[in-house]
């Protein structure tokens, strides 16, 4: 039997969802994007060697071209749907596009910037776990959820 103010409860929980729609959406590409080992090594590549193109990629990984081109392109899409990397560059040899370059979005840098330089305070409502390494991942969890919202609010 559902009770009154269980009900009262969900639909409290569906109208903060609906009014956050946009954001929820754009975390949810998020977490699609950065869920992916290769796309993070993507984006850490980007971050120390600045723009890439679709072949450098491929030489920086040790790739094969054939296999690999349309996997990483698929991964390049991703990322930038995630508003993580734009195109930078386009070359072109008349009208047919012969090679796109991409860098991070001051979004991105933002996120690793501050994911990875800064100290912060472990805040009291986490529960507390009697490992260190699991603190410092609730930790990671709550600034990348902080800094979403930031760039968001940009």
């Amino acid at each position: 039997m559902v009770t009154a103010s269980l009900y009262e409860e969900s639909m409290d929980v569906l109208d903060i969802l609906s009014s956050h729609a946009k954001e929820d959406l754009y975390l949810e590409t998020l977490a699609k994007a950065l869920g992916n080992r290769t796309r993070r090594l993507i984006l850490w590549l980007m971050a120390d060697l600045g723009e890439l193109g679709l072949s450098q990629l491929i030489k920086t990984l040790n790739l094969s071209r054939e296999k690999h081109k349309p996997l990483l392109h698929y991964h390049l899409k991703m990322l930038e749907r995630a508003g993580l990397i734009k195109v930078s560059k386009v070359k072109k040899k008349g009208m047919i596009v012969s090679a796109k370059y991409y860098q991070l979005t001051s979004k991105a840098k933002l996120l690793l910037n501050e994911l990875f330089t800064k100290d912060y305070e472990e805040d009291k409502w986490l529960p507390s776990t009697r490992s260190t390494e699991n603190n410092k991942n609730n930790n990671v969890g709550k600034r990348i959820f902080s800094l979403i919202t930031q760039a968001l609010r940009r």
